[in-house]
């Protein structure tokens, strides 16, 4: 419903909507024109890879598996995994993830699940009070390394639009990935947005936002409900990303389907360049 009389003086003025239009696609043009799928070069891997927030046990195990099934990605981090969901992805999709880390602790739980062998992963803390997952994964002889990550949320009680944790986390999880010395995917549930210091950290520090660079949609992945109840809400805020490093090209990325969790998962289609090609 609108004001009384407002539609009408909206109507008689077209300029104005049409500034709104202009200054939407300035603000997001990337969301809404994104530019044509980039060519794989010869030699390249191609893989599609995912990450979502499970939102601890407000999923349940059967529409996460099922979910997870639908993805018919390669690569999968998970974040807030449940143990009731961790113990019941134990024995499921094998054939289609036979590789996988399940950690189920509510906030802390974390998950990778992978069609390519998991050659060695390990839980580590970067200072913000839950672990992180990082895993090297072979690619058929070509090895990346995986991080699946989640960030604190804010303390909307104290009006923060972002922790305090989450610069001095950034920092200390850039300085791990510089440390590996591979290819890098670096996914989870940021809990920040593109404005703030610790998204400009990321992008400053080499990663590429893959669905700024080839996302199609808008791209909002937080909330799709209340956390405590089933009232669905209109998405707001882009804070689920998926960063990688200058050796993979991203040709497209897209979010999906909740089923049950207050955030979408967010995809990417990436071509990881061949060892010799030059960035």
């Amino acid at each position: 419903m609108c004001p009384p009389g407002l539609d009408s003086r909206w109507r008689k003025l077209p300029a104005r909507r049409g500034w709104l239009v202009l200054a939407a696609a300035a603000l997001c043009g990337d969301c809404f024109m994104p530019g044509p799928v980039p060519a794989i070069p010869p030699g390249s891997i191609v893989l599609k890879v995912a990450t979502f927030n499970t939102a601890n046990d407000f999923i349940a195990s059967d529409a996460l598996i099922n979910s997870l099934r639908a993805f018919e990605a390669d690569i999968v981090a998970l974040e807030e995994l449940s143990p009731r969901n961790a113990a019941a992805l134990e024995g499921a999709l094998l054939e289609e993830y036979p590789c996988r880390v399940l950690q189920g602790a509510y906030l802390d739980g974390r998950g990778l699940l992978s069609r390519h062998p998991i050659a060695a992963s390990e839980f580590f803390s970067i200072g913000t009070g839950r672990p992180q997952l990082e895993a090297q994964i072979d690619l058929g002889g070509r090895a990346i390394v995986v991080y699946a990550v989640h960030l604190p949320a804010p303390d909307y009680r104290r009006l923060e639009v972002h922790s305090p944790r989450v610069v001095p986390g950034v920092r200390a999880l850039l300085e791990r990935v510089g440390q590996s010395g591979l290819p890098a995917l670096v996914m989870g549930d940021f809990n920040t947005t593109d404005q703030t210091a610790a998204y400009r950290m990321l992008v400053g520090a080499g990663l590429v936002d893959t669905f700024r660079k080839a996302g199609r949609g808008p791209g909002l992945t937080y909330p799709t409900r209340h956390q405590y109840m089933p009232v669905p809400l209109p998405r707001l805020f882009r804070l689920d990303y998926i960063f990688a490093a200058p050796e993979f090209i991203p040709l497209l990325s897209y979010t999906g389907q909740g089923r049950g969790s207050d955030h979408l998962p967010v995809f990417a289609h990436l071509a990881l360049l061949p060892e010799d090609a030059a960035l």
